[in-house]
């Protein structure tokens, strides 16, 4: 097992779980030097696992009881569908550095980011995204929503 793990991006769960299960690895067995850039790494790709999972089961589709509005408008104001997921996966990335504290729950602190995406169709939009990070120290996100001006 490596932290290659987190490169098993599928739809689904077990591929999330397999994600952080190998960013936990690195992160318990790569102490200092470079091997603090490897679990890093490992955290990072464990978060990009979560988010394409939750493009593909939620936000992108169409089908979803509680996400069929958000599908209808990234695809509609940005021209993103599960086809082209891979542009809008690669926009949405946890950054502790702009990420504000909202609340915290018994699964972890939640926080609130504001990132500008770029859509396939060139539009511009600012999208608040919702993130938890529980005791995995995975950044997970909840949602995502277009930011009121």
């Amino acid at each position: 097992m490596g932290t290659e793990v987190g490169m098993q991006v599928a739809t689904g769960g077990a591929a999330v779980r397999a994600a952080a299960k190998g960013a936990k690895w690195a992160a318990k067995w790569f102490r200092g030097g470079r091997g603090v850039v490897k679990a890093a790494n490992a955290l990072e790709k464990a978060s990009y696992a979560q988010v394409k999972d939750k493009l593909t089961r939620y936000l992108l589709n169409e089908a979803h009881p509680d996400g069929h509005d958000k599908a209808v408008w990234f695809r509609k104001a940005l021209g993103f569908t599960k086809d082209n997921m891979d542009d809008l996966a690669d926009q949405i990335k946890f950054d502790p550095n702009t990420a504000r504290k909202t609340t915290l729950s018994d699964f972890g602190q939640k926080y609130n980011q504001v990132i500008s995406i770029v859509g396939s169709n060139g539009r511009t939009i600012d999208v608040t995204t919702a993130w938890i990070i529980g005791p995995d120290d995975i950044p997970k996100l909840i949602t995502a929503v277009p930011t009121k001006k």
